[in-house]
């Protein structure tokens, strides 16, 4: 059962071990963030805006877990929703009067924000949508589970090169959800230097490791 998990992490500790320490490092940062809302949350409006965040970050794991049982592609159903929670967290930065909407228990469509705050991530949802939030069972959906003998198999490999960029997607999406963490931090004036330092850090290091406009295309420049 768990001879996918045993192979990833060899091949990460083999060959990929800057990329999976960015990924603990982001993290690690994440929690530093829920920890701080935690301590303060008489603050107004603090408590929502962390539990948003703290769902993402449990999306987040998700998605560690998934890849390492060699699941990317089923993955996706995990990245959609953090990708989402990313998005209303810039949408309730940029427009706090909606605070009180998302209190009520009302719901935003995700597009509708997405518009209203030109995200950046229409066309990976657009194929999420397609191929992971949903069943699909077209060649692409299916390949790495099928044979040249179009045999079925339960236990399949992964080239150092895929998780890599499976990673290089993940930590796109960690820094981002730590950057607006950052900013809810920010809001109540909880972010001290060394947040500050920190969070540069981690931007410097995911430029370092990877070509953002496979993730992000032209937009890339815009976490810079």
């Amino acid at each position: 059962m768990w001879e996918e998990r045993e192979a990833i992490t060899k091949l990460v500790n083999l060959k990929l071990q800057n990329e999976f320490g960015l990924v603990k490092c982001q993290i690690k940062y994440m929690e530093t963030i829920i920890e701080l809302i935690n301590d303060n949350k008489n603050k107004e409006n603090i408590t929502l805006l962390g539990i948003i965040f703290t769902k993402s970050y449990l999306y987040s794991k998700g998605i560690i877990s998934l890849f390492y049982e060699n699941l990317a592609l089923e993955a996706g159903a995990l990245i959609r929703p953090a990708i989402e929670a990313y998005e209303l967290l810039v949408y309730l930065r940029k427009y706090p009067e909606n605070i009180k909407t998302i209190q009520n228990g009302q719901k935003i469509e995700p597009g509708k924000i997405a518009k209203k705050i030109d995200g950046t991530f229409k066309p990976l949802r657009d194929y999420l949508n397609k191929h992971s939030s949903h069943i699909d069972i077209s060649e692409l959906a299916t390949n790495y589970f099928i044979d040249n003998d179009k045999n079925i198999v339960c236990h399949f490999t992964i080239s150092s090169d895929i998780l890599h960029d499976n990673f290089m997607f993940l930590s796109t999406i960690l820094y981002l959800l730590s950057f607006e963490g950052a900013k809810i931090l920010e809001k109540y004036q909880l972010l001290d230097g060394n947040g500050k330092e920190l969070l540069v850090k981690l931007q410097s290091k995911l430029y370092e490791l990877y070509d953002l406009k496979k993730v992000l295309g032209q937009n890339a420049d815009f976490i810079l």
